[in-house]
């Protein structure tokens, strides 16, 4: 078995037995995180030659891409058990009236920013977007993240979100994107390397500098 392959079975061992949630996230981190196992491989890939990189090149990434994606499973499996078991311990009075729905908008800071380039358009101003900026959309709630993910690894990250879409920024390296809820604290993933790039209500997304190259 060659050292990727038993990497691999490791690692995927590792995340079927994470019964939590945060057992979980210590597994990814272990793997994915900014010291972890797989990154350390893409790293070395800089060191290698052209030869060595279109051989290995393709064997980490695959590597990398296949424990993504058992780590989103398992986070959905455990995140719905989690859930199941909450509301197996909660008590519901039917008899209340539904919480008030909020209805989504356009954030302020981006309500800002559309002033601002109108007014400026009056004045005979044009906008123009370079190379190393973009606008990322339409995305939900339900997909922004993996696209945030496949567009990190080129070099993009978020540094605004309107609605259904996100204002991204290119740089020679790969980020993560990640997103969490709008009170919860995040001095425990500054302390993990990450930054607040984007507070629009009710998520805040997270974004950290893997420190390898970009994919073309």
């Amino acid at each position: 078995m060659t050292d990727f392959a038993q990497l691999e079975l490791d690692l995927t061992n590792a995340i079927h037995a994470a019964d939590t949630t945060a057992a979980l996230e210590e597994v990814r981190v272990a793997a994915l995180g900014k010291s972890g196992s797989v990154t350390a491989l893409l790293k070395g890939m800089g060191a290698l030659s052209p030869d060595e990189r279109r051989v290995q090149g393709p064997l980490i990434n695959g590597l990398r891409d296949r424990l993504t994606a058992a780590l989103s499973d398992r986070k959905a499996a455990l995140e719905a058990a989690e859930l199941d078991a909450r509301l197996a311990a909660e008590t519901v009075d039917l008899s209340l009236p539904a919480p008030p729905r909020r209805k989504g908008s356009v954030h302020p800071t981006m309500q800002a920013m559309d002033e601002i380039v109108s007014i400026f358009a009056e004045m005979g101003f044009a906008v123009a977007e370079g190379p190393d900026t973009r606008w990322l959309g339409p995305v939900t709630a339900f997909d922004e993240l993996p696209e945030l993910e496949l567009a990190g690894r080129k070099g993009w990250h978020t540094v605004g979100a309107a609605m259904l879409k996100h204002k991204m920024v290119r740089t020679p390296t790969q980020w993560e994107h990640r997103r969490v809820i709008w009170n919860r604290p995040t001095k425990s993933y500054e302390t993990d390397g990450w930054t607040v790039a984007v507070r629009a209500f009710p998520w805040i997304y997270l974004i950290r500098d893997l420190g390898i190259p970009a994919e073309p």
